[in-house]
């Protein structure tokens, strides 16, 4: 099989934003910055590319100096408020290119010509813990243009009319330092009302421009805190999780660099601190360490100041009902509690299960007598909890992939739900081998362009989890054990068991036991079928399935559940043994059909299959998937195969073949059922054929090919009442010309 190559953004982008007037800078493969000291000094050409091409930037991205280029980042997790921020700076700034990672978050890039240092707005917190800022990066930052999101594991993506690469810089609307403060005032200005603030932010300025931007920092930055020792340092520190988000880790890292002066003192304090937590990568730390110098050169470094902060905030937290509010949520419908540090898959459990789990977690209340008005007691602290007014508290649950694990609703801002949807995570698939895999879809789909459809269609499943596919891949193999059950175990590795259903040909046309209810589509993102044939009613599949396959919104009956109607997510796979499996119009775009091998292998090769996806071949895939480009993958339309062909010529009855026949050359653009009848028998006498026409089916063709134009009298008002269908569309609003075709024809 034909394994693709990791792409190199550094590479594929890198010459074009050089062209188009960009300050560019290497970003490291995972990362969201150049990590080497000195990045603010580059001044990128040709030949630098070429070095860093060549000295282990090659599978990494491409940033933009924001001294002159600012970029706008709307670090805002709410989709309505991000909306808003880009209608303003649309408005009051100019369209320009706009970049997403982590939806619903966005950055907009400007250029300048009075640069200005960072500015940042107050940081929000939302009732869920969720926070909220808009910063504008100025002289001494970058922004990621084009890598893969080391989060997502997804490439960035420029959601705007023209992508960055396709602007020149000297065509970018303008902004400066009173337009960037207006966007935050604006922005604090349409914050809701039960948001608390928990950063401040920073004002920024203008830069000196006979001051060097690499020199600006050391001017201008911060000194460290005096009479601040060690120890005292360490008891702050002590305060803080060093498995916390890794952003605010980092941080930690450069308040101490700051403080210290890079000295190993501070990297000793730092170090002993973070191996602390489970987290703790001791490979990854005199790296990152010496990375912080470039933070000394900005003109707002993080100073330990920062540190002292965040201590002060953990500690507030540290009792014991704050972190019950933090961590607990109650759920209205079904009387449950959601743990928001757990799994989702454990997260959710009975109030009277929570009550007994959190019974020894005990603090002291109030419980004054006559006789000691000062007596304390012990008390669960899930008895405040549960009556605490700043409580979180959800509606129910739901199965969302396109949702948090807590979130607000979008029509009812005093709603929240608890998310039951997630994926399995996966280490970062470095090294694995994903040649088996390929080799495997060789064999199974032997023509090129199936392949790499399928292909797509799984990376679209895991890149795009809340949408259907509109269509649905049929596979065809006449031989038996061809390692097809692989694909759906490895669909079920890929997404999840808890993701995948299987079900029954039977079961999805509504037919025989189990026939009436949905549970393969609820809670699902994909469904396998194994046994594809043929139903009992000839066109159950076409007539019964249709939404089934395609529509977002289905009443779905679950067993022992209630019947509603819901958002369904699930994609499916169809397999058979059989080249007439399904009868397909021509017409039907829902269906992909391909062929499978001619013959199965020996067991050898199956067993060094299967054995493949207990290895590192898994996550390597999920990576390479969830990285592929599918700006060429048709997810909506079918294609014409040989496969699909041999399906439709294999389903026609000699009825359907003389109605298709007819069809392609009709004698006369209307008739009656009964002259289509005769014309059809003539046809058959004239190939020899002995035909009995089926009438019921004739009638079904008839509908789905043809216009029924009702009851038509013929001969004046005592004549013939005939049933007339139109198979000219031109003379369908001809009622003079119906009536001559079916006069001319014959009344019969």
């Amino acid at each position: 099989g034909s394994q693709v190559t990791r792409r190199s953004y550094l590479a594929d982008y890198g010459p074009r934003l050089l062209a188009q007037g960009y300050p560019i800078v290497p970003i490291r493969a995972r990362a969201k910055h150049p990590g080497f000291a000195g990045w603010q000094k580059c001044h990128a050409d040709e030949a630098k590319l070429k070095g860093w091409l060549s000295n282990g930037f090659a599978c990494g991205g491409v940033g933009i100096l924001t001294r002159d280029f600012p970029g706008v980042d709307l670090d805002v997790r709410d989709d309505k408020l991000v909306n808003k921020l880009v209608e303003w700076c649309e408005i009051h700034i100019g369209r320009t290119a706009r970049r997403v990672g982590q939806p619903p978050k966005q950055l907009l890039v400007y250029r300048t010509d009075t640069p200005f240092t960072k500015i940042v707005s107050p940081t929000y917190a939302d009732a869920s813990g969720r926070k909220h800022k808009v910063e504008i990066l100025g002289a001494g930052q970058q922004f990621v243009a084009y890598a893969t999101h080391p989060d997502t594991g997804k490439p960035y993506e420029w959601v705007s009319q023209d992508a960055l690469a396709d602007i020149a810089a000297r065509d970018l609307p303008t902004i400066d330092a009173d337009k960037a403060q207006a966007l935050i005032a604006y922005f604090t200005s349409i914050i809701p009302k039960d948001w608390t603030v928990v950063d401040h932010g920073r004002s920024g300025g203008a830069v000196d421009p006979s001051i060097p931007a690499e020199d600006a920092g050391l001017i201008h930055g911060k000194p460290p805190l005096a009479d601040l020792p060690s120890e005292q340092l360490k008891k702050h520190l002590a305060y803080l999780n060093p498995d916390m988000g890794r952003d605010e880790w980092v941080l930690v890292g450069m308040a101490l660099y700051h403080q210290y002066n890079g000295g190993e003192d501070g990297f000793a304090l730092w170090d002993d601190w973070s191996a602390q937590g489970v987290k703790y990568k001791r490979s990854e730390m005199r790296r990152l360490w010496q990375s912080f110098k470039a933070d000394l050169l900005t003109t707002d470094p993080i100073t330990a100041a920062w540190v002292l902060k965040k201590a002060g905030q953990a500690r507030k937290k540290n009792s014991p009902l704050g972190g019950f509010r933090e961590r607990y949520v109650l759920i209205e419908h079904g009387n449950l509690v959601c743990d928001l540090k757990k799994p989702p898959y454990c997260a959710v459990s009975k109030l009277e299960e929570f009550r007994n789990a959190t019974a020894n977690i005990r603090h002291s209340v109030p419980a004054p007598t006559k006789s000691d008005p000062d007596r304390e007691k012990l008390q669960p602290v899930h008895f405040a909890w549960l009556v605490d007014q700043n409580r979180k508290t959800a509606q129910g649950t739901c199965y969302d992939p396109a949702k948090p694990f807590f979130y607000q609703d979008e029509r009812h801002d005093r709603l929240w739900w608890v998310n039951e949807f997630y994926l399995p995570e996966f280490d970062d698939g470095l090294g694995g081998d994903i040649a088996i895999f390929y080799e495997h879809m060789d064999y199974l789909f032997p023509v090129e362009r199936e392949r790499a459809w399928f292909i797509g269609w799984m990376a679209f499943n895991l890149q795009y989890p809340a949408r259907r596919c509109k269509v649905t891949p049929l596979h065809v193999s006449l031989p038996h054990g061809t390692g097809r059950g692989f694909l759906i175990e490895l669909m079920a590795r890929l997404l999840g068991p808890w993701n995948c259903t299987k079900t029954k040909m039977s079961v999805l046309c509504g037919e025989g036991n189990g026939g009436g209810f949905h549970d393969y589509l609820n809670k699902s993102l994909f469904c396998a079928i194994e046994e594809v044939h043929g139903s009992k009613r000839r066109y159950a599949v076409s007539d019964k399935t249709r939404d089934l396959l395609t529509e977002n919104y289905l009443e779905v009956n679950v067993k022992h559940g209630v019947k509603r109607t819901q958002a369904v997510f699930t994609n499916f796979f169809f397999m058979t043994n059989h080249p007439d499996a399904l009868v397909l119009g021509e017409e039907d775009r829902r269906i992909n059909v391909f062929s499978g091998p001619e013959k199965a292998r020996e067991r050898s090769y199956y067993n060094r299959l299967y054995a493949w996806l207990d290895s590192g071949g898994v996550a390597a895939l999920r990576r390479e998937l969830t990285d592929r480009d599918l700006s060429d993958f048709d997810w909506q339309h079918s294609f014409d195969t040989p496969a699909r062909r041999l399906m439709i010529e294999n389903n026609q009855t000699e009825t359907e073949i003389l109605f298709h026949e007819l069809m392609n050359a009709p004698p006369f653009p209307a008739m009656t059922f009964a002259q289509i009848v005769r014309e059809m028998t003539k046809l058959s006498e004239r190939d020899a054929f002995d035909t009995n026409i089926e009438e019921g089916q004739l009638r079904k063709l008839l509908q789905h090919h043809a216009r029924h134009t009702g009851r038509t009298r013929f001969g004046g008002r005592n004549g013939l009442v005939r049933r007339v269908w139109v198979l000219d569309p031109e003379i369908a609003q001809d009622t003079q010309a119906i009536r001559k075709a079916v006069e001319t024809c014959g009344l019969v």
